[in-house]
């Protein structure tokens, strides 16, 4: 066996997990996710937060790249520290609500 670990991709949920429901951030939860960056690992945000507050933590965090799911996967954003926000929009899935509602309505 090598001294290397495979690299690994490594989904982190946000609230109750990395975040207590406090909202606080430990710092033993930061240098843990920061000595798995140092080792290769690939850290994704998680998150039913919408982007905004997806990327408070990934800023708490101080992730430069990678990926966050966001809004309970209908949004992901790549991370890269060369694009002028930082960030940007990978993938986004949307939908009309319009007719949902209206067989709601009609039922």
């Amino acid at each position: 066996m090598g001294d290397t670990l495979t690299p690994h991709l490594i989904a982190l949920d946000v609230d109750g997990t990395i975040v207590g429901y406090d909202g606080t951030l430990s710092e033993s939860v930061k240098q843990v996710l920061d000595r798995l960056a140092e080792e290769g690992h690939h850290l994704v945000i998680s998150t039913g937060r919408a982007l905004p507050g997806a990327l408070e933590v990934v800023h708490a965090l101080d992730l430069k790249l990678g990926f966050v799911v966001c809004s309970n996967g209908s949004v992901v954003v790549r991370l890269d520290p060369e694009l002028p926000l930082g960030w940007e929009l990978h993938h986004v899935v949307s939908f009309d609500p319009k007719d949902a509602l209206e067989q709601m309505h009609a039922a």
